[in-house]
């Protein structure tokens, strides 16, 4: 189990590089959490909803997080 200590600094390193991709993103009318799906794909194929959902569940809590 993640310590808190250990959340915070991963947050803390993570949220810089977020809001680097935000605007990328915004150009392609994508948000961070689309991305994280369309990403999952492409690097699981074939993948099915439940592997997707598995895979992004955590990154999107960490984004919500933010």
């Amino acid at each position: 189990m993640l310590s808190q200590e250990f959340f915070n600094s991963f947050i803390t390193i993570y949220r810089p590089y977020l809001k680097l991709a935000e605007p990328i993103l915004e150009k392609h009318n994508i948000y961070y959490g689309q991305w994280l799906i369309l990403r999952d794909i492409a690097k699981h194929q074939p993948t099915t909803l439940i592997e997707i959902h598995i895979d992004v569940q955590l990154k999107s809590l960490l984004q919500e997080k933010l």
